[in-house]
């Protein structure tokens, strides 16, 4: 997504807005319903939401936070990031467990009064007798990011069950004159595993012997973040924007992320790229993909920089 400037005639691109944080669930869940057409159609989704939904009280603790229906007329339960939530995948499986039973009834049971009109614009929705609804169910997941393990299972499921389960991560940018803009982006597709990071070391993951712990390259133990100290960052780039950030020092590496040192301050929250090469004294790795800043701290006239990976890609070097 570009914004036009037509004062200036440039284009801006959606990383040169100043990131903020998503709309409250709430807030978030209203938008998508009010406007589902224009929501969806950034993924190429064309979907017809329910706006009113009689969820069970009995599956309350698992309701989808919106609910809505395919042009083949399979039901879709769209799952939110919610405080607190321990597996925003989980309560996607059972919400779609919970409407597999629901019948066209079910969809139309928040729409008492105008019952006979909803049952028309389904119909016309999906061009066939509406009472063939719901053969089939997918699960849409949106969030601001996703944990690795949520990726691998979700791609887990696509492959072996045949689950039609999808993962949007969202983007929230402001201009200088506090216009929003959301930006959807599909994430179902990134490449894995990122547990392979630091291959061959570490894809055997268990251990010889008890009382013997396998290395990683440079001579560091593996331990469950897969850490390493020993790798020079000389050919590591992050990419804000425009602008290039050159790594001075790796702090810290693992399959979750990077902790580095900059000469120059990244926003917590901004999204930034990384590519570039990393050379231990054993193995060496090409890295290139995406991630979110968590902490930036002030250290000794540099600062200190923890990189969450989003999406990664790796190839060993030798």
């Amino acid at each position: 997504m570009l914004k036009i400037e037509k004062d200036s005639k440039k284009l801006i691109s959606f990383k040169q807005l100043k990131p903020a944080p998503l709309p409250a669930t709430n807030e978030l869940r209203q938008l998508i319903v009010n406007s589902g057409t224009e929501f969806f159609g950034e993924i190429n989704q064309e979907l017809f939401v329910l706006q009113n939904v009689a969820w069970p009280t009995e599956a309350a603790q698992v309701a989808a936070d919106v609910v809505a229906l395919d042009k083949q007329g399979r039901a879709v339960a769209v799952i939110l990031p919610h405080a607190g939530e321990e597996s925003q995948l989980a309560r996607a499986i059972a919400s779609v467990g919970v409407l597999s039973r629901w019948k066209l009834d079910d969809f139309l049971k928040g729409y008492p009064k105008e019952e006979e009109d909803a049952r028309a614009s389904i119909a016309t929705f999906i061009g066939s007798d509406p009472r063939g609804v719901n053969v089939q169910q997918r699960a849409i997941l949106i969030a601001d990011r996703f944990d690795v393990t949520v990726l691998t299972a979700t791609k887990w499921l696509r492959d072996q069950s045949g689950l039609d389960i999808a993962c949007v991560r969202l983007s929230l940018g402001v201009d200088a004159v506090n216009t929003e803009f959301l930006s959807c982006a599909d994430a179902s597709a990134t490449s894995l595993p990122v547990y392979q990071l630091l291959q061959p070391a570490v894809a055997e993951v268990r251990e010889p012997l008890k009382s013997e712990r396998k290395p990683l390259p440079g001579g560091v133990d593996r331990r469950r973040q897969l850490r390493t100290l020993k790798y020079d960052t000389q050919h590591l780039r992050l990419g804000a924007g425009s602008n290039e950030v050159p790594v001075t020092h790796l702090i810290d590496l693992s399959d979750r992320g990077l902790g580095v040192e900059t000469r120059d301050a990244l926003t917590v929250g901004a999204y930034v790229t990384v590519a570039g090469d990393l050379h231990g004294s054993e193995s060496a790795v090409k890295l290139e993909g995406r991630a979110r800043v968590a902490h930036c701290k002030r250290s000794n006239g540099a600062f200190r920089v923890g990189l969450s990976f989003e999406e990664i890609r790796c190839q060993d070097l030798y």
